[in-house]
């Protein structure tokens, strides 16, 4: 129903200052207070009109049913899309975001943080595959070195191969080939030498026995700081068989070695060298007292594991760190459109109360 202005009934519908209808209620019943009567947002908007929307009469204007008119203002707005300080710098940012990922700069961190994504998580994958390796090896040690020693030629059947007797402990005898012997030079980096004589076994075949270290001697670094002669006669040995070390080609002074491979010991040595060689363990008779026996297989876990997350992390940080950017410039670009805007409309008001004062427009009644 339509309501012509004049009607005497308007005079029912007094309502106060910076009061507003909502859509549909056109009775001063229903009026709300507006909180911001000076709000810039409070001026008109755009709104696409429905034909057929039923209209109501407020005062000498007529608005369409979903809209509302303020006292004292003479532009009408949609109820549906009365603005909030929130709703606006939502929608502003979300579309400044848009607008920022479209952009080539943009667009291109974006794909570069993606590269070093994929990077990062290549390294931090390498680094957990080498921290299962070295988990697994660990298991390997412990397993075999908890075992009970056995004899030699059955943990080794095949000389030439060591197969799964890696870190096995064994038993042998035989005799130690003193003019065999050699030292080798700085061990695992360790000032000083290994002393690493061959054993020719009972059962036939050399076995290479690494029977401890010792220092270097404090006049000649060349040579042992003690004799380091190994015992005479048939000895009973138990020792823990490790892979033999790959030769380096690096050459030795006489009578030392870099590397503990059957190569560096010239052709002399009874057939067939075992695949493998010792860490001496136990020896009868008792072994030499200058010499200090070899200490328990390095079992640690290492840095792997500590590698591989700080990696990953690095992903998470690029990550947050394009997105904290892409917020930061949205957030400065939306914040400078408002503040445009709110000038603009200022502006618009200024000059609607001024053609007002001026009689441009006629009084709202």
């Amino acid at each position: 129903m339509v309501r012509q202005c004049g009607d005497p009934s308007d005079d029912l519908l007094k309502v106060g200052p910076n009061q507003w209808f909502p859509a549909g209620e056109p009775h001063f019943l229903h009026a709300v207070i507006d909180s911001e009567p000076h709000d810039a947002h409070e001026f008109g908007r755009g709104q696409k009109f429905v034909t057929g929307d039923p209209v109501e009469s407020l005062g000498r204007h007529a608005v369409s049913a979903p809209q509302v008119a303020f006292v004292g203002h003479r532009y009408r707005r949609p109820v549906a899309t009365r603005p909030t300080e929130s709703t606006s710098m939502t929608t502003g940012y979300r579309r400044t975001v848009f607008v920022l990922l479209r952009q080539p700069r943009w667009a291109g961190l974006g794909v570069l943080a993606a590269l070093m994504c994929v990077l990062f998580w290549w390294l931090g994958t390498w680094q957990f595959d080498r921290h299962q390796e070295r988990s697994a090896r660990n298991d390997a040690i412990e397993s075999a070195v908890g075992q009970e020693p056995a004899p030699l030629t059955a943990v080794m059947p095949d000389p030439a191969t060591s197969g799964g007797a890696v870190y096995r402990p064994v038993t042998a005898s035989g005799t130690y080939l003193a003019d065999e012997q050699r030292l080798q030079l700085n061990p695992l980096g360790r000032s000083g030498f290994d002393v690493v004589t061959p054993l020719s076994l009972s059962d036939g075949g050399t076995l290479l026995v690494n029977r401890g270290w010792i220092a270097s001697s404090s006049t000649d670094t060349n040579a042992a700081a003690a004799d380091v002669a190994p015992a005479a006669g048939t000895v009973e040995i138990t020792v823990r068989l490790r892979t033999l070390q790959e030769s380096s080609g690096r050459q030795a002074p006489p009578g030392q070695v870099y590397d503990i491979d059957p190569g560096q010991f010239g052709d002399g040595l009874p057939a067939p060298v075992y695949a493998a060689y010792g860490d001496l363990l136990t020896q009868d008779p008792s072994p030499d007292p200058d010499v200090e026996l070899a200490g328990p297989i390095e079992t640690g876990i290492g840095v792997h594991l500590f590698y591989a997350i700080q990696w990953w992390l690095f992903i998470v940080i690029a990550v947050v760190g394009l997105f904290a950017l892409i917020r930061r410039e949205a957030k400065e670009s939306s914040e400078s459109r408002d503040a445009s805007q709110q000038r603009s409309n200022a502006t618009d008001t200024q000059h609607g109360d001024a053609e007002q004062r001026l009689g441009v427009r006629p009084p709202l009644n």
